[in-house]
């Protein structure tokens, strides 16, 4: 699997995210995929990782954060 410096996957899909998640018995469910929506286009933006504030600011907008 193709990774960056950090270690993390290049090529990161949903396909393989639900492949890993079942390997590791995790169900992963729509409220999930909000939160790793957010986090994958806050990556692909700054290229590091939103902070706890950050997603606790974004949980208390609700809806129009995670679109």
């Amino acid at each position: 699997m193709a990774t960056d410096k950090r270690g993390c996957n290049k090529r990161w899909t949903r396909k393989k995210a639900m492949l890993l998640a079942r390997k590791e018995k995790i169900q992963i469910t729509e409220k999930h995929w909000e939160i790793i929506k957010v986090f994958r286009a806050f990556y692909e933006r700054y290229n590091f990782a939103p902070t706890i504030r950050y997603l606790l600011g974004l949980a208390q907008q609700k809806p129009k954060a995670l679109n």
